[in-house]
């Protein structure tokens, strides 16, 4: 292979950055997850491998960030792959604008709350 060109990692992630961010070394973050070497550390942090979800639960805890900050790539694809599949079930999709129209009327009636341009009596029978 040509130096200077990588092979895109298959678990690309921001532990390293989450890492360095908290100002950890890579033992601490070892120890924190109950294992004796660096080794696995490592190999997540350059996306070799993927953590457990019990693992990637304790770094989502070391490092104060939610998994999707931790893992985006794998976040944009699982999301990907979810609403690709919604929209190949029509139940699902329905239930979806229904739960997206009844959130619309929800936040319409707080901003006419809090703006008190609406009487209580309208407020009260759109809810």
């Amino acid at each position: 292979m040509p130096q200077g060109h990588r092979v895109q990692n298959p678990f690309a992630n921001k532990l390293w950055v989450a890492r360095k961010r908290a100002g950890y070394l890579q033992k601490w973050v070892a120890s924190l997850l109950g294992q004796r070497s660096v080794s696995m550390v490592s190999e997540y942090e350059k996306g070799r491998k993927l953590p457990s979800l019990r693992t990637a639960l304790k770094l989502e805890h070391i490092y104060q960030t939610p998994l999707p900050e931790l893992f985006p790539s794998l976040y944009a694809e699982i999301v990907e792959e979810v609403e690709k599949a919604k929209q190949c079930h029509s139940p699902l999709r329905r239930r979806d604008e229904e739960v997206q129209g009844e959130l619309a009327l929800r936040a319409e009636v707080s901003a006419a709350r809090q703006t008190e341009s609406v009487s209580p009596a309208l407020i009260r029978s759109r809810v």
